[in-house]
């Protein structure tokens, strides 16, 4: 690749000079900027991260940084994506966070971090990049291991904006593969492929101990055309997760041709799922708003809806257009229930006294294990005595999923 940029780049140059002395040319060629080609050390034992780290820095203001095919970069620490700006960073090889030393990763933010960053590009050209968690030692270890915790592969934070992430393979994290959060906006996620093996499956304390892509606070954000699958060990079975949850701060999200599997849930309404935010007047004025999901493939307990934990919200434009379910329900709306970070499922006396404002909510063009099209006024499960939430039903057929 190299050789063939050399070779254009000389017959750029002489092609310039054979016209340099004509007075009408005014134009001057620049020569392109080299992008910086990260080498692998090849042992898992030597960190590969203050390498990649040195090529953000070098190259990150405008640059391209590479990680070819070949290599397998063994990471030890945080990947800090800060010097970015407009950058392209292409992984065609693989991101193998280093086993056994989880006490220091549980302390980390995450393994890739990006705060505060205006422009950038992750993405594999090839399809052959893969970010690999390295998890399971640590997740099968105790089945308790969540407890209590969030933690992050790929953390977008602080306000970072214009961030693409396209075309990978991720798989095993501690527990969310992708975290967007704390103001950060113009999110693009496709192509993805995401998977978690040998999960605990369910168990008495958590129900969202990992999560695909999990929003909160975030604005202006696109999933397209990319798979999240969650895999139980086999002695335990059960669903693992959330593939898109939508918490406190969510906003104009668009979700297109998603396949989730072995899931807890599907794209859902969330409140609380990270934990982390203690929401503004603002924000209780204005939840979650403004999400349109469509072409979203399940199998798992509950495709879409609502599962959250308790608060006095609003949330209102949402809607699920084109739902095929596989296997489990098509739809819940749980606005006092969600297990998970140990805390108490169901708020005490949330049924009684919560106060949100749910309106503008549509299920449509839902197939496969669907049973009929719920009546207008239809509430799920235990009715709230302090609002009457607004969901809106069209076209559901149960039909033979394919």
């Amino acid at each position: 690749m190299m050789q063939l940029y050399k070779a254009l780049r000389l017959t750029h140059i002489i092609a310039g000079l054979a016209t340099a002395g004509h007075a009408s040319s005014t134009t001057s060629t620049l020569p392109k900027r080299e992008p910086c080609i990260v080498p692998a050390n090849g042992f898992e034992a030597i960190d590969d991260s203050p390498a990649i780290n040195s090529a953000l820095q070098t190259c990150g203001d405008g640059g391209t940084i590479i990680l070819p095919s070949s290599s397998t970069y063994s990471i030890h620490t945080p990947i800090n994506f800060s010097p970015c700006k407009n950058c392209d960073v292409q992984i065609e090889g693989t991101l193998l966070v280093a086993p056994g030393n989880w006490k220091y990763w549980e302390a980390q933010p995450s393994v890739l971090v990006l705060s505060g960053v205006t422009g950038a590009r992750i993405r594999s050209l090839t399809g052959s990049g893969l970010i690999d968690g390295n998890a399971v030692d640590w997740y099968t270890n105790r089945w308790d291991s969540g407890f209590l915790t969030t933690r992050t592969l790929i953390d977008i934070t602080d306000g970072s904006s214009a961030i693409s992430i396209d075309n990978l393979a991720i798989r095993n994290p501690m527990q969310r593969f992708v975290r967007a959060q704390r103001h950060s906006r113009d999110l693009s996620f496709s192509r993805l492929r995401l998977t978690a093996e040998q999960q605990w499956g369910r168990y008495p304390r958590n129900e969202v101990d990992v999560a695909g892509i999990e929003l909160g606070e975030t604005t202006h954000v696109s999933i397209a055309d990319s798979s999240i699958e969650f895999h139980a060990r086999a002695s335990h079975a059960g669903t693992v997760g959330v593939c898109v949850p939508l918490d406190i701060g969510t906003h104009d999200v668009h979700v297109r041709n998603l396949t989730c599997k072995g899931a807890w849930s599907g794209v859902v309404v969330a409140l609380n799922s990270m934990g982390t935010i203690a929401p503004t007047a603002a924000q209780l004025a204005d939840t979650v708003s403004n999400v349109h999901v469509s072409g979203l493939v399940f199998e798992g307990d509950t495709a879409t809806g609502f599962q959250s934990y308790g608060h006095n919200s609003t949330m209102r434009n949402i809607t699920w257009d084109g739902v095929t379910v596989l296997a489990g329900a098509p739809a819940n709306a749980n606005l006092c229930f969600l297990k998970l970070h140990s805390c108490t499922p169901c708020p005490p006396q949330c049924w009684r006294s919560l106060a949100a404002s749910v309106t503008d909510v549509w299920f449509k063009r839902f197939r496969g294990n669907v049973g009929e099209t719920p009546g207008e006024g239809y509430i799920f499960g235990w009715p709230l005595q302090n609002m009457k939430p607004e969901y809106h039903f069209e076209d559901w057929k149960n039909t033979t999923a394919v």
